[in-house]
């Protein structure tokens, strides 16, 4: 009994888990031959027209960079002007000292609608009695058909390293379904963390 306890409680925190992250890394890559080791420090660049979701974005991430043994700034507390050059980021570059350059755009945001067809069945109905009543025991339920909406929402996160000026890593991510841009946030930077984690961008 406890043992069928354990799994059933470790089923519903696989469950939770799934539920809360809905973000996936859809694809990544690593430069092969490159061995600069974990990232020391790093400046965050979102590339956005709203200046509050790349300020939110920007900021969150390199608070959760930092948190991991990453020095992390936020383009955006160096200029908030739209867009962001080539020479402003030499500036920001040249003025923090950093080693490397992450650079998240959205590459989309899709809607796709879905047609869920009608369906018909039976269920039974209780407290009948039996065998004359048998075949009157069954109700048909018929469900009209209807439309879902799916959102999903796409980026794609490159760091490059300040001294080639080459990108090593690269990634892209979908989330599905988001309920708010913060949500968006939140669950692109805890999967990109735990990426770059992997491919050894940042300390374990």
């Amino acid at each position: 009994m406890k043992k069928k306890l354990t799994a059933i409680i470790a089923v519903i925190l696989l469950l939770l888990c799934s539920a809360c992250s809905k973000t996936k890394i859809t694809d990544s890559w690593k430069d092969p031959a490159y061995s600069g080791g974990p990232m020391t420090s790093v400046l965050v660049i979102a590339v956005a027209k709203d200046k509050i979701a790349r300020r939110a974005y920007e900021e969150n991430l390199v608070m959760t960079l930092e948190q991991n043994g990453v020095k992390a700034y936020s383009s955006y507390r160096q200029s908030s002007d739209e867009p962001v050059t080539r020479e402003d980021i030499m500036g920001m570059v040249k003025k923090l000292g950093v080693k490397y350059v992450l650079i998240t755009t959205l590459i989309g945001v899709d809607k796709e609608k879905k047609y869920h067809p009608p369906q018909t069945y039976v269920t039974p109905r209780t407290g009948l009695g039996y065998y004359g009543y048998y075949y009157r025991a069954y109700d048909v339920v018929h469900e009209p058909g209807y439309y879902t909406t799916n959102v999903k929402v796409s980026l794609e996160t490159t760091v490059y390293q300040v001294e080639t000026e080459k990108p090593v890593w690269m990634a892209r991510s979908q989330t599905m379904n988001p309920d708010s841009a913060s949500e968006v946030v939140k669950s692109v930077i805890s999967e990109l963390v735990s990426a770059m984690k992997k491919d050894g961008l940042i300390p374990r």
